[in-house]
């Protein structure tokens, strides 16, 4: 009730803190025109809201409190229960949910099934673009029944669910959430502690412990927790610097100054809550250990990435655990050979798309006829390693350097080709006249010499060539087995998956910074997914190893005339076994494959891909000269061609780099003063540009030290000249690489750079009268050029300049002692500072102190109007 006597508004007063009120209005209550009396009605209307505020917080908190009850109540129901006894019912009764992830629950007579080998009996089924990849999640291993995950667990019914679609929200918090309400003072504490034990000098030590009992204070001020803005009073107080991170280390709030001598990191681990994390280093364990530490963090924070039937890796407080392959030492042998063979399957998706169409895996039996008591099994021993032994072999697609329509076979790569006539035996494999498939090169030989196939060639993609060798244990254990199936593995994960521990209240506020964040009630657990900015994939390297699998089986095949069905790997058939080679060897048929799909699983199949980027000039396919004038758009038609992949631009000076991507500088390509460019990568393109400015023994090592890489000499020169500066001095210019006669040449003769045709017109007479003088290029040349343009054009006086050039224009000289001449306050710069740079729409003051017959030219070609142009008399 609100006061109404004289009495109760002093009370009132007393009670907020505020002066009493000192006069009264006819009504009894205090006039609100005396000054006394508006501090007591502030008081008042601050008093009111507090309380209102209060109510809400209150109402909130009972509603939030209902609202877990009720979800604790109510049980998540499965969007569908399907029995995967009965494969196709089963398959139809999930496939309407392939756009989205889902999770597959496992029931055997009506309890969870079993935990086997470690593995939680349950399955999320992520998108894919392609039907066949994504029933394959269904499997580990081939597309058989012996295979199929549901069957591995003994399950006779399957629960579908979807995870729980989230709104974010933000939510005020106050760390308080564990027994004494002290969570941040713990973790802070703990930080302490452990400078003060590693605190090398007493001096220190004692200063650490000064700020413990300093923390000690403030723990006793905010006894039921600290809010954000009370983490910034202390750290400021204890002259720390506390950053606070989410579960997946991102900073949401720093604190302090950060030379502060003491820095803390605090993750936010569930909703007012924040945990000190440590040794976050990953450690390697064994299989046993791991499932023990996840085991004992099941109800705790942890984090695990990507799978977690079982988990390969766990985030804990206490440190980042990773599973130990023993086996590790024998893989990273045969990944170092191809180490730099991986190409980014985002940034380049057509090429991808186009190279995982020629990675055919066919792991699905392929069954021609019924088995009879007769039938046999003959199996090829170490089937992904025999590639050397194929008759047709011929290395390895190594680094992909050009994706592109072609006619022909350029060399070593994959190709997209449609089928002419066919003989009975490709068509049981499943080609056919017309279709359209992509195939490596080894099996297009094969197909022409063995079986008389035609092909037409519509686009390919070839690059470098290499061989691979395998180490005698990775044979012996079966290594490959999974690291070839790693070679196209991430491509099926454009994200990395977080999994953890959460109620819905944390799973909303993860959602918040988190688009991609869902919740699975029925666990008690959140799953956030983050875009990978990279995903370096290999799939040329798998197709060609299947590749080579698939022509040593039909080369063996040809011999039998009774084929009953076909694996990966192996011949069912009745004939008899009288001369099987080598690579084969009988093996005994434990139980014949069961047909466990919906289509027949042909070996070839139709391929709808990409065509690839046509050059922008005539088909390169070896290391070739590109000559033309200054902006003729030499370099521009190579870093524009998305046909070229990844290409590296190399230019002989920081400056000219400008904005353009992977672009770097020779002397990095060369490791001249710094770490050569090949200590950490393998370009598989390589321009470089402005090859007047480089040393010829420079160029020249180019090919030596990048013997893999297709490489393109930009340049304007031709076989017998050059047009640009070259380095070097008047008394000893430099030696210019010159063209060998067995490179090619790609001309380009289309002037962009220039926009009037006063101006091409003047680029083009001179370049004719430097051709008609051309000696050495020294100072001979020199001075015939500079008779040409005295004879030609219009030069004038350097003071004459000087007087009517404005602030902007710009003067380019070539000796020193000219530069020296020019005032200060205009842009003066040598003409070798200029060389490869366009000059949009400044005036150019050309001195005429030339001591290099291309310098006149170099500095006319960076203007885009002849208007811009003036030549200077300097003597």
């Amino acid at each position: 009730m609100p006061p109404r006597t004289r009495l109760e508004f002093e009370n009132e007063a007393r009670r907020l803190g505020v002066p009493i009120p000192t006069r009264f209005n006819a009504k009894g209550v205090p006039d609100k025109r005396i000054a006394v009396n508006k501090v007591y009605y502030r008081a008042v209307a601050e008093d009111t809201r507090r309380v209102t505020r209060l109510g809400e917080i209150r109402q909130a908190q009972a509603g939030r409190r209902i609202a877990d009850v009720v979800r604790r109540l109510i049980r998540p129901r499965p969007l569908v229960v399907a029995d995967p006894r009965d494969y196709r019912t089963f398959l139809e009764a999930i496939v309407p949910f392939r756009g989205e992830t889902i999770e597959l629950v496992f029931f055997t007579n009506g309890r969870l099934s079993a935990v086997v080998n470690g593995r939680q009996p349950r399955l999320t089924l992520d998108p894919r673009q392609r039907k066949r990849d994504w029933v394959a999640q269904l499997f580990e291993g081939p597309s058989d029944a012996e295979n199929f995950i549901p069957e591995l667990f003994g399950a006779d019914e399957v629960r579908v669910f979807r995870g729980q679609q989230l709104v974010g929200r933000n939510i005020q918090q106050v760390f308080r959430e564990n027994e004494t309400n002290t969570c941040f003072f713990d973790a802070v504490r703990r930080c302490v502690n452990e400078k003060i034990e590693n605190a090398k000098t007493d001096k220190t030590q004692r200063n650490y412990k000064t700020k413990l009992n300093r923390l000690i204070e403030f723990e006793r001020k905010y006894p039921n927790g600290v809010s954000v803005s009370d983490i910034g009073e202390i750290a400021v107080a204890m002259g720390f610097h506390i950053e606070i991170e989410d579960i997946l280390h991102k900073v949401l709030h720093t604190f302090g100054h950060p030379n502060h001598s003491i820095k803390i990191v605090l993750t936010n681990t569930r909703v007012n809550h924040i945990d000190l994390l440590t040794n976050q280093e990953s450690v390697k364990v064994s299989a046993e250990e791991l499932d023990k530490i996840v085991e004992l963090n099941r109800n705790k924070f942890h984090i695990i990435r990507n799978g977690t039937s079982p988990p390969s890796n766990i985030e804990t407080a206490d440190g980042y655990y990773v599973l130990d392959n023993p086996d590790q030492e024998l893989i990273d042998q045969v990944n170092f050979q191809i180490r730099h063979c991986r190409y980014d399957a985002l940034q380049y998706p057509e090429l991808n798309e186009f190279l995982r169409a020629g990675r055919m895996i066919n792991s699905e039996t392929l069954k021609f006829d019924e088995y009879t008591d007769s039938t046999k099994l003959i199996d090829m021993k170490n089937a992904y390693t025999n590639h050397t032994s194929c008759p047709f072999y011929e290395g390895f697609l190594g680094q992909v350097q050009q994706f592109r329509p072609v006619d022909r076979i350029v060399g070593v790569g994959f190709y997209k080709v449609e089928v002419g006539q066919v003989n009975d035996f490709c068509q049981k494999l499943g080609m056919k006249y017309g279709q359209v498939l992509v195939l490596f090169s080894a099996e297009i030989r094969y197909f022409e010499k063995n079986h008389n196939v035609s092909f037409r060639v519509i686009a390919g993609a070839w690059g470098s060539v290499q061989d691979i060798t395998y180490p005698p244990q990775f044979v012996e254990k079966k290594l490959y087995q999974k690291w070839t199936g790693k070679l196209s593995m991430p491509d099926n994960y454009h994200s990395t998956k977080y999994t953890f521990p959460a109620n819905q209240e944390f799973a909303e506020m993860m959602k918040s910074d988190y688009e991609n964040t869902v919740y699975w009630s029925e666990r008690k657990q959140a799953t956030i997914e983050i875009a990978k900015k990279k995903v370096m994939v290999a799939h040329h390297i798998f197709g060609a190893i299947t590749s080579y699998t698939r022509i040593n089986m039909m080369i063996e095949m040809e011999k039998y005339s009774s084929i009953k069905a076909l694996q990966l790997d192996g011949i069912f058939l009745d004939d008899w076994l009288t001369n099987v080679g080598s690579l084969f060897r009988k093996k005994e048929i434990k139980r014949f494959p069961k047909e466990f799909g919906e289509e027949i699983p042909y070996w070839y199949e139709d391929a709808i891909v990409s065509d690839g980027f046509a050059p922008a000039t005539e088909l390169v396919t070896r290391s070739s000269a590109l000559i033309g004038q200054g902006g003729s758009g030499k370099t521009t038609a190579v870093l524009t061609d998305r046909g070229y992949i990844n290409p590296v631009y190399v230019v002989p000076t920081n400056e000219l780099k400008g904005d353009k991507r992977n672009a770097i500088t020779l002397h990095k390509l060369l490791g001249i003063q710094t770490e050569a460019y090949n200590v950490k990568h393998s370009p598989t393109v390589i321009l470089v540009d402005e090859i007047t400015m480089c040393r010829k023994e420079w160029i020249e090592m180019i090919p030596v030290m990048y013997p893999k890489a297709l490489v393109l000499y930009a340049g304007d020169i031709d076989r017998h000249q050059h047009y640009q500066c070259r380095g070097g001095s008047v008394v000893k210019p430099e030696e210019i690489w010159s063209i060998p006669e067995s490179m090619p040449v790609v001309e380009f003769t289309t002037d962009y750079r220039a926009k009037d045709e006063v101006l091409k017109t003047m680029k083009l007479k001179l370049r004719e009268e430097m051709r008609r003088v051309y000696t050495d290029g020294g100072l001979y040349d020199t001075n015939k050029i500079r008779a040409y343009i005295r004879k030609n054009f219009e030069v004038i006086p350097l003071a004459k300049a000087v007087e009517e050039a404005d602030a902007e224009s710009i003067f380019m000289w070539s000796t020193h002692r000219v530069e020296k001449l020019i005032p200060t306050t205009f842009v003066s710069k040598g003409v070798h500072a200029f060389q490869g740079q366009t000059i949009e729409d400044k005036h150019i003051y050309i001195c005429m102190d030339f001591f290099e017959y291309a310098m006149p030219y170099t500095a006319l070609s960076r203007a885009r109007h002849s208007s811009q142009i003036t030549f200077v008399e300097c003597k």
